[in-house]
């Protein structure tokens, strides 16, 4: 009868063939084919909102107003015949403007001279008796003109008068008789002021040209900005809004609300304009985000790597392995991969993989969930890969990190920066404050570990001088 063979040798012979099989299908494939290598996109910049308040000094009305209603004004004129004559002039006094909600209230003060002529007898010869008086009347003229804007931007005023505040009346006595010259004075006013009223709203329309500056303002942001070291912001309006136009005393605000994204990139992008929306109701306020790049190329994570590991030795066992170098880090999908060649007592290849991951700590990226294959002609070292998988993966995993705490600190600069400047248009400036930065994710590219950094905080567009826009 044939003799078993011993438990033992049975081990090693298979310990033997199983070598045996990974040398010949090395053998056979020398070269395996490159991996099929695909990325998931960077996610877009999230939308915030940015306010504009819009400051209007109301000089510049109370000027135009001063212009459409001179300073003096004539009525009437003294007739020669024997009829009873009025006229006089009204010296207007400087304008007094109060702006309460959307309305701006307007007092023009008033003081005329009245005169009247009374021809009582025409005598034999041809002539008039006549006696003329003359007094003095002060009131105030109430205008209000209530301010809103359409959906497509246009300024709307509407411009009423209201009666006449009468602070001194008078009326002429004349041969016996009273003559009263206020109403003469009103049927005077009412026409002209009904011409001005109209006069008024389109000037004021045409001096601030809301529209227009708005389609400015909102053309003149897509341009990008030029920031320090190459970098540009980047400020992609999707929405506008606004409040309706409010004032107190002599100002008026209005508030707008830029829906948009905004980032940093470190090369000037080609940007097409987009057209100005429609007027919409206000935003309800949120914090301000930039997206800016960060992370690290596969080149410069592969020397970092060689720094931290190459020529470093671990046991395996009683023996040991050196790393002679890592030959490159590439990623695909979600994935990062390391290439190694190590030597000594055992020599051979290792490619380990790991999902990139922040700790938010340390400000680094580091790999876990790791996998690996091992390409060794070693038997032995094949069928122990336990063994390398508690001493030698979890020491590579402590070490294998790539730090962007300087990405971070840098993006704070340029956020910081960004949120300091002024537009092409004149008189306009965003400014702002960052409150927080951190990576939002990681992604791969086919470069580089992308750190996608969003820095949150407050920010508004100030126009210190809307008509200089």
């Amino acid at each position: 009868m044939k003799k078993v063979p011993h438990f033992k040798q049975q081990i090693l012979l298979i310990i033997f063939l199983t070598g045996l099989a990974h040398i010949m299908l090395a053998q056979e494939t020398p070269n395996p084919s490159e991996p099929e290598i695909e990325f998931i996109p960077v996610p877009e910049v999230e939308s915030a909102i940015i306010e504009i308040p819009i400051t209007l000094e109301l000089a510049a009305l109370r000027q135009l107003m001063e212009e459409k209603i001179p300073q003096s004004y004539h009525f009437g004129q003294e007739q020669p015949d024997c009829k009873r004559t009025q006229w006089g002039t009204a010296d207007r006094k400087p304008i007094g403007l109060n702006m309460i909600g959307s309305t701006i209230h307007w007092q023009i003060p008033i003081t005329t001279t009245a005169h009247a002529h009374l021809y009582a007898i025409n005598t034999f010869w041809g002539k008039c008796l006549r006696n003329t008086k003359h007094c003095q009347m002060n009131f105030v003229i109430p205008l209000e003109t209530t301010l809103s804007i359409d959906d497509n931007w246009q300024l709307k005023t509407v411009t009423q008068k209201h009666p006449l505040v009468w602070k001194q009346r008078c009326r002429i006595k004349v041969l016996g008789l009273s003559i009263g010259v206020t109403r003469f004075f009103e049927d005077k006013l009412e026409a002209t002021l009904n011409q001005k009223t109209s006069e008024i709203d389109q000037r004021i329309n045409q001096q601030l040209k809301l529209r227009y500056r708005v389609q400015k303002a909102w053309t003149e942001m897509q341009k990008p900005i030029k920031l320090k070291e190459g970098f540009w912001l980047i400020l992609q309006p999707e929405e506008l809004r606004s409040t309706a136009i409010t004032g107190n005393q002599e100002t008026a605000v209005l508030s707008v609300g830029i829906k948009l994204k905004a980032k940093i990139n470190k090369t000037k992008p080609s940007i097409t304009t987009k057209p100005l929306p429609s007027r919409a109701g206000h935003f309800v306020g949120e914090h301000f985000r930039i997206a800016l790049e960060g992370g690290i190329s596969y080149e410069e994570a592969t020397k970092i790597a060689n720094q931290a590991l190459a020529g470093k030795r671990y046991p395996i066992g009683n023996q040991s392995i050196t790393i002679n170098q890592v030959n490159r880090i590439y990623g695909s999908r979600d994935w990062v991969t390391a290439e190694f060649e190590f030597e000594g007592d055992y020599s051979g290849q290792v490619s380990l993989t790991g999902k990139p991951t922040y700790d938010a700590d340390r400000q680094e990226i580091f790999l876990r969930d790791f996998k690996y294959e091992m390409s060794t002609e070693n038997v032995l070292l094949q069928a122990a890969k336990w063994l390398v998988d508690q001493l030698f993966i979890e020491t590579i995993q402590r070490e294998l990190r790539w730090s962007i705490a300087q990405d971070l600190s840098k993006a704070k600069q340029l956020a910081e920066e960004a949120l300091n400047q002024p537009f092409a248009a004149h008189g306009a400036k965003i400014t702002g404050k960052i409150e927080s930065i951190y990576p939002k994710g990681i992604y791969l590219t086919p470069t580089s570990i992308h750190a996608h950094i969003i820095a949150t905080g407050q920010a508004a567009i100030h126009i210190s001088a809307i008509n200089q826009l």
